[in-house]
Formats: structure tokens, sequence, C-alpha cells
């Protein structure tokens, strides 16, 4: 089993889109962090963060052989996420079962639910995850300064 963080080859693109049923072909995903899991059946997995906004990264996750992403390969990822994005939101169909239970053993809460949020078309459950819920990296006790200045500022102001 390898791992690779390269650009998304057409084949993992093409692997991507088969299994979301989501048109990644179109897509530009070169700001992407992106992991293509092969060994010697092909692609086993592949998994994307889009930074959708500054802060919000979205997750994509196309599994065929669920071992092949291990929790050092999931810890490599989310350092590398979080080591930009203060949250990792994730769309799953409410019809999906399997990955309704992968987000959820991975650590994203849910939040909601989103009409049309898939391509315009479909609805979606939507799951969030913050730096502090990820169960992939160490916890801190300190807490970010911005909090500690809204803190400051409501029992000071």
């Amino acid at each position: 089993m390898s791992a690779s963080f390269a650009p998304l080859s057409l084949e993992a693109l093409a692997f991507l889109s088969a299994k979301t049923g989501i048109d990644y072909m179109r897509q530009d995903t070169s700001r992407w962090l992106c992991v293509t899991c092969t060994d010697e059946r092909g692609i086993a997995a592949v998994c994307c963060f889009e930074p959708y906004l500054w802060f919000d990264w979205h997750f994509s996750v196309a599994v065929e052989r669920p071992h092949s992403i291990t929790r050092r390969l999931l810890k490599a990822m989310f350092t590398a996420v979080f080591s930009e994005a203060v949250r990792v939101t994730a769309l799953v169909e409410p019809g999906n079962g399997p990955a309704l239970r992968q987000v959820e053993l991975m650590g994203f809460q849910p939040e909601g639910f989103v009409r049309r949020a898939v391509e315009g078309r479909r609805d979606a459950l939507l799951f969030g995850m913050l730096r502090e819920d990820c169960r992939y990296l160490p916890q801190t006790s300190v807490r970010p300064a911005v909090l500690d200045d809204v803190i400051g500022a409501s029992l000071h102001g």
C-alpha cells in the first residue's frame, strides 16, 4: 500500500467522481490537499480537502478498500489541513449509511441538513470538525488568542 500527496491524476479524479456521483473532472483541484492510496490492484482510496473558504476546508473521500486509509495517514492529512483551516466540513447524502458511520467515527460532529448542497441537486447532512474535535491530532489545553480576546472583552467591556 502506498499513499501519494501529489495532485490528483485523471484516473484518481475519475475514481472520485464515480464513487461520489460528483463530477470532479471539471474542477480545478490545484489548491486542494489530496491523497491517493494505491495497492497492487490500483486505486484503493482518494481523500481530498478543498479550501472552500479561507477558514473552512471541505472533505471528500472515495474508498474502495477501507484499510488503505490508516491512522498514520489521517494524522498526516489532518495535521496539514489544520495548519491552515479552522474547520473541516463534510457533506453526506442522507441515504449513504457507510459514509455517515465513517464521518462520525472520524470525529465529525453533526451540524444540520442542507437542501440541494451536492451539485445543486441533492440534499446532504452537514458535518463539521474543529481542530479540538480531531482525534488524530494531539490536543492542547491552550486556548486560541482570539478566544481570550472575546472572553476578555465580554468580561471587561
